[in-house]
């Protein structure tokens, strides 16, 4: 795995330590799925890299909103 992998995994890794709300635990994890798939079979170049940063980074923007869409009502 890439160093940029291995990076992802232990960010999320410490956020799933803190997470007190299953909704982002789930929506962390359906991320890291997908960033570890874009990265074990998609493109191994930047390109590859690009995609799971912007993935990740959609990833838990979308676990936070429907984490606060929640609370709100």
């Amino acid at each position: 795995m890439s160093l940029v992998g291995e990076v992802l995994e232990f960010v999320l890794e410490l956020a799933l330590d803190s997470v007190t709300s299953w909704r982002m635990a789930v929506s962390l994890a359906a991320t890291g799925i997908v960033v570890w798939l874009i990265l074990a079979y998609g493109p191994q170049n930047a390109t590859g890299t690009a995609l799971a940063i912007g993935a990740a980074i959609t990833g838990i923007f979308l676990g936070l909103r429907w984490v606060r869409l929640a609370e709100a009502g």
